[in-house]
């Protein structure tokens, strides 16, 4: 018989006995283990209750005081960092009144002026005049002056004028002024005088006058002659010029270009111009475009063709004319005998062989 090894029941009460053990013992510790902490209705009705949506408060007094004033003091603090902001972009005052944004601006601008005009006052009551010197004696007032020396003005550290102030333009005028002519020359001076004015009037008045809008015509008579004949000149053409604003296959028709009644044409510049272009080339511009197009619509009906031909296998038309049946399904004639019809002609090429393609392209390969 084996032996058991520690730990395992050695009989089948011991097993049983050790099975109740387990079912009545915990697994783990009871003091290591948390209660359940089980929310009640009544709880969770308060917690719902404690903020009123309707009046917006809080059912707690304290705790709806304490965060009013905190709210109270965020928008101070959040009015206050944006008044720093404001005053740092935009001006000081309003621009409406003029009246100063900070307060006590206005008084300390208005005692700071106080004190400038005091200083002013005080200022223009020692000098008494505009100038920095006596009028009477042309003396400096520090050197004269009705006060104490140490109370008189400074002395001005500007030079005193020394030019006159009437200064004349030449020593020795062209032009007398008392008798209103010339010095020298005078009648040949006039007269210059005279034209040059009218050239300036002249040139002056066409710069602005070019058109007269109520006789309708130039001022300029060689401009107005002018007009006339190259208006004669284009009424010799007149309407010619109506076909450019056509589309060019409708322009360079030959209905336009030819009168269909008196069979001549309506323009003979354009119609030589035209000719010369079609028969500069020994067959001629049109004559080469229709053979283009003629050749490549050729190409493209062949290659239409030969693409339906090969959508269906050779096999397919074999079994469609009936070449295994020896007769035609369609009037059920045979291909044989005195009454036999021949076979119709299959247009699908043969189906080619693997060998057959490879042979192919290697041809291909080797006459490249």
């Amino acid at each position: 018989m084996s032996k058991t090894s520690a730990g395992e029941p050695s009989s089948w009460s011991e097993l049983i006995q050790a099975r109740e053990r387990s079912n009545k013992e915990l697994a783990w510790k009871a003091e290591q283990q948390e209660p359940v902490k089980y929310v009640t209705r009544y709880e969770v009705s308060r917690k719902e209750r404690a903020f009123d949506p309707v009046l917006q408060k809080f059912s707690d007094s304290q705790r709806e005081s304490s965060l009013c004033k905190h709210e109270r003091e965020e928008r101070t603090r959040f009015l206050n960092r944006r008044k720093v902001q404001q005053l740092n972009k935009v001006s000081h005052f309003n621009v409406v009144n003029h009246d100063p944004v900070l307060p006590g601006v206005r008084e300390a601008e208005a005692r700071k002026q106080e004190a400038a005009s005091a200083a002013q006052r005080e200022e223009v009551q020692r000098r008494r005049s505009r100038t920095g010197f006596n009028i009477i004696s042309n003396l400096d007032l520090a050197d004269h002056h009705y006060v104490a020396p140490e109370e008189r003005p400074e002395r001005l550290k500007e030079k005193p004028r020394t030019q006159s102030f009437v200064e004349k333009r030449t020593s020795h005028p062209d032009f007398d002024v008392i008798s209103n002519r010339y010095r020298e020359s005078h009648e040949a001076k006039v007269a210059a005088d005279l034209e040059a004015q009218k050239r300036q009037a002249a040139q002056r008045f066409w710069e602005t006058r070019d058109f007269d809008p109520v006789t309708c015509k130039f001022y300029d008579g060689a401009k107005e002659e002018k007009f006339h004949k190259r208006r004669v000149e284009m009424e010799k053409t007149h309407g010619h010029n109506f076909a450019k604003r056509l589309p060019p296959t409708l322009r360079e028709s030959d209905g336009l270009r030819f009168d269909i009644v008196s069979m001549q044409p309506r323009n003979l510049n354009q119609a030589s111009d035209k000719l010369a272009a079609e028969t500069s080339s020994s067959v001629g511009l049109r004559a080469s475009t229709e053979r283009a197009q003629q050749e490549s619509g050729v190409i493209h009906a062949r290659l239409s063709e030969k693409r339906k031909e090969n959508r269906c296998t050779p096999e397919r038309h074999r079994q469609v004319h009936s070449y295994e049946h020896g007769y035609d399904i369609v009037n059920t004639r045979p291909f044989v005998g005195r009454a036999g019809i021949p076979k119709p002609v299959v247009k699908g090429s043969s189906r080619k062989s693997l060998w057959d393609k490879l042979e192919e392209q290697r041809q291909t390969v080797s006459a490249d």
